[in-house]
Parts: structure tokens; C-alpha cells; sequence
């Protein structure tokens, strides 16, 4: 429920997965502000347009990174290309396409001309949603040009065999698999539910013309929520993390789901996070436009989310919690005005020169400032592009993590997993999980700290519950957590704590499934848990 000055809260209870007696549970109050929300300004951007601006993909070039480039959709507009001036280099404008979304494949293997030789090159992929199709074109860095790569003998004639122009190829992602080394993208079809998964292998043709040849390798759908129209379900933004294997959608009116991203991984997606109002406050304010990652050493860094309803943007947690950390918005500057219902972004963590020594945020503007006049005299809407210089972010979050700039190559990047568990009973790790159920949906927040008082508190994540039967995972890491350490849980709709001794309320069990989650068996003395509050649960992930 709400309260005044636009508070939330919700009573919430948590232990952790110690299973000690001398443990010590709380109940807390948390109120949080959704008022304050920091911002930045843009340092460059690209020239204005009556097209409809939609996405953008930032281009690393692979020996100056100073001349890496920023390829962009405009939709009916076709594609741009632009240098890290915002200047234009390159306009593409093919009749009958409709170019929503673009995205970057760097290093695809493909045949030669040549018997059993192979080579790599770059590619920038955009889905078309007049054709129902992709669009491949190689990427030349010394030219700074693209150049097209026709579909092969081997092509699907419809992605999801729709020619009307509309239920077609929309949100788009690539992905160079660390399983199988083998390229694929993603595509998510609009006005529906659905996205397809396809392998890609570029070669030459009869006439040693370059060519792509696609397959389809998977079809899965993003549930339709409660009171939604199919229509309504679509996925645009999409991002695949590179060195995880996890793919990120999201479905505009609902919320932020994940996905494995190997072809033969699950079809079964968990919620990140929901749109404002679904489960209380949220970041989110539909539509949930594009989504981007930037990536951090050993597996760290943020998943970025476009808030197009409120003109923010959400910052998570890469790691497997993908916690909440906080939201920004882009303002007006002294010369470039600021960012209205973003559609795309692109981020990279790559340093990029003196302009952006930590990295490129670059976003899709739908309300460009001043707006032109038409000869008629009628006021017209414009978009373009802008960019952001990462390092400003230090200043409006001067508590989020900073990381190693060198610690990621688009080109190279490493296999990581950020599903590491560590028992219960560990008390040297400097990693610690909890793992929680509730028949309370929402949002949780859990605060570890080595007092009762809370004086030292050691950590705090977040996590989303979205099923009754399904626990959620949460990870402590940076913080020697003994088996006397206490913890809290914050839901947002609480406005008060109390605290009991796990001994005196241990009666009645009912599970929701630990085992599934712990390789040892829990300890026989602690095999039934109380029922001491019918919405919130113990710390071991029974259900209370």
C-alpha cells in the first residue's frame, strides 16, 4: 500500500542459510523516495531528423578505439553511421525496408572463397519489419563503412511467417555463443509474444558474391500477463550478456524477464523486475524500451533499462540478484537538450579516447529540442542520438561500483557464470547466499549486517518474488558473514520491525521445494519451520 509523500513499504521477514540456533530474525520499516532522481548531460549528438530514430549500437573499432563508431536504425529512415562527434559518415536508405533495431556481431566465422579456409569479420544486423527479415552488413574499419551482405539459399522467407508488415521481425539481439562458438540472434516479433533464436553463417555465393545463410534453431514465447492482449505482450528491447549466456527481454507493459541463451537452454524465464503498479512502486514506468550491459571485471557491472513512460533510466545489478541500484535521467545541458521517451541504448565500457576515458552511454532522443517548422508553418517532431561521457556518472553515483575499463573485450569475451552458491556453513567464503519464498509477490530487499543493532551492516541486495513456489536467490559478496551473523528483509510496505529467536517459533512446514536448491540435506533439528505469519517466510525458503 502507499503512503504520504509517495512511500512504499511492506512487513517482510528473512534469515539467512546458516541454520543456527543462536540466529537472530528481524522484521524492518523501509520507506523509499520516488521523487529524487539524479541526472546527467549529454556531451554530443547527431544530427536532428523527422524519421523516427530507434536504435543504436555502438561499433569498437578493433586497433583506435577513438574511431569506433555509433551505427543507428531510423526505422522508414533506414541506417546511419556516425564517428564520436555525432558526425555523420554513412546514410543507407533502401526503398520498401522498415530497419527497427541493429546490433553488433563482432568476430563471425565465415568461408572463403578459398577451399577450407575460414576468416572473421564484423557484422551489423538489423531486423526489418517491412520484410519480416534481417539485414546483415559487414563492417570496414578502415573505411568507417557498411557494406550489405545479401540472404543465402539458405534463409527462412518469413521469420514467423507474417507478411503484413506489422506482426513482424522488431526487437533484435546478437550473441556469439561461449558454448559452441557459433553466432546467433535473436529476434522478437512485434505485436506478439514470440521470439526466435537463429544461427547465422555468412559464406559466398555461386558467384563469389557475400552472403548470409539463417536458420532457425528456436521459437519460445514471453508469458502474456493477467488483463493483457497478446498484442500487448511484445518484446522490443532485447540483450544478450556475452560472457554469461544470458539473454534480457523487454516486454513493454509488463516488465524485464531472462533467458538462457544457448539454443537448448530453458524456454522458462524469470522476472527481473515489473512496470510501475504491478507489484507497488517500481523504476519501471511502461513502456520498457531498450535494454544494455555494462560490463565489469569477474563478472560485475549493470544491465541499463529505458524507462520510456517517465523518460529514466533503471540501473541493475548484473549479477544474478540483478538488484535495483538506482535510476538517472538525461537533462537539458548548456547547448544539447536532454532526453525524452528513449527508445534504444547502447553502452560500452570500453575507454574511447579523451572524450569518454571510462566509456559511451549512447541514446535514442524522441523529443529532439528545437523542433523544426515545416513550410506550412506546422511544428514538427525530431529525434536523434545522444552520448553520454560514463565518467559524469561518478559524480550523481558516487556509491555504485566502479570497475577495470580493460576488463571486457566485445571481441574476446570471457565465459563467466554468476550462479556460484556457496553453503551455509562456509564461514571463510567472501560470498554468502540467502535464499527466500513468499506468497507475498513483490519486491524484497535483504540487509546483512554482524550486529543486532545493525550497526555494521555488511551487505544489501534485492530480489523479485514472483511465485509463491519458487525461491529466490540472493548473494552477499565482499563480506566474512560468520553463522552469527543477522539479517533483514525489506519489502516495500513496511513500516515496522520486530525481532524473535528462530527457536521459540519453530512448528509446521511447509516447503516450497529447498531441496531443489541445496545439494546437502537440511539439518534434521531444523526440519519444520513456524507459520507464524501467513505472507512472509523463514530463511531457509519454506514458506511460511
Amino acid at each position: 500500500m502507499l503512503t504520504a509523500n509517495n512511500y512504499q513499504s511492506l512487513p517482510a521477514k528473512i534469515s539467512d542459510n546458516n541454520f543456527n540456533y543462536s540466529h537472530a530474525t528481524w522484521y524492518v520499516a523501509f520507506a523509499m523516495n520516488t521523487q529524487a532522481i539524479p541526472a546527467v548531460t549529454a556531451t554530443k549528438e547527431t544530427p536532428a531528423e523527422n524519421f523516427d530514430a530507434g536504435d543504436p549500437a555502438i561499433y569498437v573499432h578493433p586497433d583506435n578505439p577513438e574511431e569506433s563508431l555509433v551505427i543507428t536504425t531510423f526505422e522508414n529512415g533506414g541506417l546511419r553511421v556516425y564517428d564520436l562527434e555525432g558526425k555523420e559518415l554513412q546514410s543507407i536508405t533502401p526503398k520498401n525496408v522498415r530497419y527497427e533495431n541493429v546490433d553488433i556481431a563482432y568476430g563471425v566465422e565465415y568461408k572463403t572463397q578459398f577451399v577450407g579456409e575460414t576468416a572473421t569479420l564484423d557484422l551489423a544486423i538489423v531486423s526489418d519489419r517491412a520484410n519480416d527479415t534481417l539485414a546483415f552488413f559487414s563492417i570496414e574499419p578502415e573505411t568507417k563503412k557498411l557494406y550489405k551482405w545479401d540472404e543465402g539459399f539458405e534463409f527462412p522467407e518469413s521469420i514467423f511467417g507474417v507478411d503484413d508488415g506489422e506482426a513482424t521481425a522488431y526487437g533484435l539481439a546478437t550473441y556469439k555463443s561461449t558454448v559452441d562458438d557459433k553466432t546467433y540472434v535473436f529476434v522478437s516479433q512485434a505485436e506478439s509474444n514470440k521470439i526466435a533464436q537463429l544461427e547465422i553463417t555468412p559464406t559466398f555465393g555461386l558467384a563469389d558474391e557475400p552472403v548470409v545463410n539463417a536458420k532457425i534453431v528456436r521459437t519460445f514465447e514471453v508469458p502474456v500477463p493477467e488483463g493483457l492482449e497478446l498484442e500487448d505482450a511484445q518484446v522490443e528491447g532485447m540483450v544478450v550478456d556475452r560472457e554469461t549466456g544470458v539473454l534480457y527481454v523487454a516486454q513493454e507493459e509488463y516488465g524485464i524477464w531472462k533467458y538462457s541463451a544457448e539454443p537448448d537452454g530453458s524456454n522458462e524465464g524469470t522476472i527481473v523486475d515489473t512496470v510501475d503498479g504491478i507489484w507497488g512502486n517500481s523504476p519501471l514506468t511502461a513502456d520498457i524500451e531498450g535494454l544494455t550491459i555494462y560490463y565489469g571485471e569477474d563478472g560485475n557491472g549493470y544491465l541499463l533499462a529505458s524507462s520510456q513512460g517517465d523518460s529514466t533510466f533503471a540501473i541493475y545489478d548484473r549479477a544474478d540478484s540483478n538488484s535495483y541500484l538506482g535510476s538517472f535521467a538525461i537533462e537539458d545541458g548548456k547547448q544539447i537538450d536532454g532526453v525524452e521517451e528513449a527508445d534504444g541504448i547502447d553502452v560500452t565500457n570500453v575507454p574511447l579516447g579523451d572524450d569518454y576515458p571510462v566509456g559511451l552511454l549512447v541514446v535514442q532522443d524522441s523529443f529532439n529540442e528545437p523542433a523544426t517548422v515545416s513550410e506550412d508553418g506546422e511544428i514538427e517532431n525530431n529525434t536523434n542520438f545522444k552520448y553520454i561521457n560514463l565518467a559524469d556518472f561518478a559524480e550523481i553515483f558516487p556509491n555504485l561500483p566502479t570497475y577495470d575499463t580493460n576488463s571486457f573485450d566485445p571481441r574476446q569475451p570471457q565465459t563467466r557464470t554468476t550462479s556460484d552458491r556457496v553453503d551455509g556453513d562456509d564461514t571463510t567464503s567472501d560470498k554468502n547466499l540467502s535464499w527466500n519464498c513468499s506468497n507475498e509477490s513483490g519486491k524484497v530487499t535483504f540487509k546483512y549486517a554482524t550486529d543486532a543493532d545493525f550497526n555494521n551492516v555488511a551487505g544489501m541486495v534485492e530480489a523479485k518474488v514472483t511465485d509463491a513456489l519458487l525461491a529466490v536467490k540472493d548473494k552477499i559478496k565482499d563480506s566474512q558473514l560468520d553463522l552469527d551473523n543477522y539479517d533483514r528483509q525489506i519489502n516495500t510496505l513496511a513500516n515496522s520491525w520486530t525481532e524473535f529467536d528462530i527457536r521459540e517459533e519453530i512448528q509446521q512446514l511447509t516447503a516450497c521445494g529447498i531441496n531443489d536448491y541445496f545439494e546437502e540435506q537440511i539439518p534434521s533439528d531444523l526440519n519444520t519451520i513456524d507459520n507464524f505469519i501467513a505472507t512472509v517466510v523463514d530463511d531457509s525458503g519454506y514458506l511460511a
